[in-house]
This record gives structure tokens, sequence and C-alpha cells, in this order.
């Protein structure tokens, strides 16, 4: 039987943040049952960079300025052809990347892996508001740009050949509460991990080889572009460490995501800002150096980072944001505070530091290893890619 043809899309191919990395797991494991290629827009292009010029002038112009990242999608920087695969599989497509007009028109199957909040909102990929259960066309306060959007997205959520997928239950529950998504098929699938590499090492050889200090205690931060990263947090976490004065001489900060390693005192607390790290092993060693991971975000969807510190057994100190909770169990593995209450973040980090229980951290690891683990995400997979071809049928 000649294996289906799936033909993967996103403009993010090329970056290094959480939806590229998942991007690229979900094309590895599809490819063990699939023959996957790859669609992805060339970024040197002259005529793209002016579409990409031409948004920002039009997102500049109708919303002015954003505290994160909004897309429209009028554009497309590739193109698309109905006849050369089974089914398209759409990820990350921000940026201008394909126009929703092209994608009205393709008559192939549709499935779409969701990794932030756009596909339910008009043009915001996440909202300043992490409370909000819906998006409403009152939410498009008679901006016309957003309208525009709104209603070719509208067009488009009326072919009866799409499929969604969240990467978490919370995003699901958002989806089908928002008006724009709320009648399409959605499932929940994990972003695949790859479990049996994230394990803890010793503390004090990691310590060695990242040349930390080994009689001090490290507090870790992840974000691509560290403290300059507003979705991830930074000034937040910055606040919770000026009430935690009476660990300021024996515990440390490590900062890793930036664009350049450095070590500065802030407060009279030092920090160690550490280039964004792509290999697996160092990553491993930077969990295992540190006694607790934080994740201060403003915005998230379900970040894996904080999947992958959880499996190097990490207490985790986070903001109740978009799938927290289904990773974290509060003061089990970690400790969940309500946004944005710096002063029980602090609390927080405390508490992790003195009373979480070892054979707890490592019963969660088994619990998230199970949720992750990649032949079970390909399963899943599978079982929509069936589904939605039966659709078809």
């Amino acid at each position: 039987m000649q294996k289906l043809r799936i033909i993967l899309i996103s403009s993010l191919l090329e970056s290094k943040g959480g939806a590229f990395i998942a991007t690229s797991r979900i094309a590895e494991i599809l490819k063990k049952n699939f023959i996957v290629s790859f669609l992805a827009p060339d970024n040197k292009s002259i005529l793209n960079k002016i579409k990409n010029v031409i948004a920002l002038i039009l997102k500049r112009f109708f919303l002015g300025r954003t505290t994160y990242l909004n897309s429209l999608n009028i554009f497309s920087k590739i193109i698309l052809k109905d006849s050369k695969f089974d089914l398209i599989h759409l990820n990350w497509t921000g940026n201008e990347l394909i126009s929703i007009d092209n994608l009205c028109s393709i008559k192939k199957p549709i499935l779409w892996t969701m990794h932030d909040m756009w596909l339910p909102n008009s043009t915001e990929h996440f909202l300043k508001n992490p409370s909000k259960k819906k998006y409403l066309k009152s939410d498009l306060k008679n901006n016309l740009l957003k309208k525009i959007i709104f209603k070719k997205k509208e067009d488009f959520f009326k072919k009866k050949n799409i499929h969604l997928v969240a990467n978490s239950k919370w995003l699901k529950d958002y989806a089908i509460k928002s008006e724009l998504t709320k009648k399409c098929k959605i499932d929940v699938v994990y972003n695949p991990i790859e479990t049996k590499i994230w394990k803890r090492k010793s503390n004090m050889l990691s310590k060695k080889k990242l040349h930390l200090q080994v009689d001090k205690d490290y507090i870790l931060f992840g974000a691509v572009g560290g403290f300059s990263n507003f979705r991830k947090g930074g000034d937040l976490f910055l606040n919770s460490l000026d009430k935690l004065t009476e660990i300021k001489n024996k515990t440390e900060v490590i900062i890793l995501g930036g664009k350049e390693n450095s070590t500065e005192i802030i407060n009279n607390r030092k920090f160690h800002f550490r280039k964004l790290e792509v290999r697996k092993m160092s990553q491993i060693m930077y969990h295992s150096a540190s006694i607790l991971t934080v994740c201060p975000s403003r915005a998230e969807s379900l970040p894996q980072f904080i999947v992958e510190t959880i499996l190097c057994e990490n207490p985790v100190v986070s903001f109740n944001v978009g799938g927290i909770k289904e990773i974290i169990k509060h003061k089990i593995n970690g400790y969940v505070v309500k946004p944005f209450n710096t002063e029980e973040f602090a609390n927080g980090i405390k508490f992790c530091m003195t009373k979480i229980k070892k054979k707890d951290l490592k019963q969660e690891k088994i619990r998230i290893t199970q949720m992750f683990n990649e032949k079970k995400i390909l399963k899943d997979y599978k079982n929509i890619i069936n589904k939605v071809l039966r659709y078809e049928s």
C-alpha cells in the first residue's frame, strides 16, 4: 500500500523558538508512517520582503504598536499546488506565509496544528488578558483590518475538510468557545518530546562543565531573547527576586536564550546570561545544574522548555497562563501562581527550594513522559489523519 503524501508547511523552519522545535519533531515522527515534504518560504526573496513591509505598514496603521505579535496572512510567500499531496499539514503560518484566500481555494483536506491563539482570534497570536475564555466579534472593536481578517477566516472555516489540532486542552477549550472555531473539529495532541533523552545528570558535574560555582544554587529561566522577550516576563521575575533577600547570597540565576554570554550583577544578585543553546545535552546540563526553573510568562500555550525541565526533575514556578496546569501540579512538581502576583511568585520560589519532595518529582516525570511520548503522539496523529481522510472519501 502506497504511503500517504503529506506536505508540511511552516514559516518557522529557520527559527529556534518553541513552535519551530515542535514542528520539526512532528515532522520527524510523521516520517515514520507517511511521505512528508516541507514547503517553506524563500526569506531572501525581494518580493517576499516587500510583502512583509506592506503587512507591517498595515498593522502599524490599523493596529498601532501591539504588545504581542499579530499576523494578517493576506499575502502568500509560497505557491501551493493541489495535486502534489494527499493532505496539507499547516503549523505556524504567521508573517504572510500563505494567504487565507489561497487556503480557501485548496480542495485537499487540511490538518492545522495550533501552536498559539491565532486561528481562534482575528490577527492576535496571544491576548493580553490571560483569563479570557473566548474570542467574540465584539473583540474586533470596530477595527477595519481585524474585521477583514475575521471575515476571511469565517469563509475559510466554512470549508468542510479542515481539522484542527490543539497542543493543549486549554487551547482546545478556548477554540471551541471562540466564534471563529466553535464549529470546527478539534483534537488535542501534545507536541512530541524525546522523553528518553531528557534525564537529570549530576548537579555538581553539570555546574563544573558549565563553569558555574559548585557551592551556589541556581534558578533557571529560559526564553529566546532572554529579558528582552516581554511575553516571557523577565521583568516580572526580577520583581519577584527583589522580594527574596534572604537567599541573595547563596542563589544565582541562569538566563538561557540570549545573544551572548556574560555575567552581570543586578540588584546585588549575580546573573549568568548564556546564549540560546540548541544542543540537547548542553540544555540538559543547564536543567541539571539548577534547583528549580521559573516560567514568569505573560502568555503561553504549553511551553516545551517547561516540559523538558520537569523531565529533568526540576520543580517549576509559573503564572497560571495557557495550559500550564496540565503539566504543573501545584505544590507537587511546582507552584502555580495567579497572574501576575510577583509576591506570590517569590513565595513559590521559596516553596520549591525547600518543600518539594524528590519522590513527587520522579512520579511526575513518569506522568509527563506518558503525555509527551513520541510513540503515543504518532498514534494520535495517525488516527486523526485517517479520520480526516475518511471525511473526504
